[in-house]
């Protein structure tokens, strides 16, 4: 797997597991906090947009509910999948065990 692929894994599941913090980064603390994470310096523009776009920065910010019923967390607003059953797309069962 990619560096930056693993690097965006663990900052998202951060942003899921701890939201409760409630960090609200502005963008040249993004820049440089992706930057010293090895993110790519050209493409760092593009992420401190995205993730100012999802949830202005902030760890703690939670949207939804989707049409799905789940809801999105932290500063990517990474979807939680509230089932993993069809007709979810397989490319959703990550954890390739059945919905609760």
């Amino acid at each position: 797997m990619e560096r930056q692929t693993v690097i965006l894994l663990v900052v998202a599941l951060v942003a899921i597991i701890e939201p409760a913090a409630g960090k609200v980064y502005k963008e040249c603390q993004l820049a440089t906090i992706l930057q010293n994470h090895g993110f790519t310096k050209s493409l760092i523009p593009d992420w401190v947009c995205l993730i100012m776009s999802e949830s202005s920065g902030n760890t703690a910010a939670k949207g939804g509910p989707n049409s799905n019923g789940s809801y999105d967390y932290g500063l990517f607003q990474v979807e939680a999948l509230r089932r993993a059953d069809p007709p979810f797309k397989e490319s959703y069962r990550l954890c390739k065990r059945p919905g609760k």
